[in-house]
């Protein structure tokens, strides 16, 4: 899965949509806040996340991750 996310933050690196970064460090990150969080309020799998927590998860951690990651900003 890393290897799969390294390879699309690495081309959203070269096509601009990204900084540039390390992709493995960025996949990982990506991974971490998306998995972190489920892990947590799912209790670490002994109840399952509804619908909406899921996507409230996703939707945070894609803020997150394109607040550290997103194409710097020209001045």
């Amino acid at each position: 899965m890393i290897s799969s996310l390294k390879l699309n933050r690495a081309r959203l690196s070269l096509a601009g949509r990204l900084r540039r970064c390390d992709p493995a460090q960025a996949a990982e990150h990506l991974l971490a806040l998306l998995t972190g969080p489920m892990e947590a309020r799912t209790l670490l799998g002994t109840r399952q996340a509804s619908p909406a927590e899921t996507r409230a998860v996703a939707e945070a951690a894609v803020d997150t991750f394109l607040r550290a990651y997103g194409p710097e900003e020209i001045t």
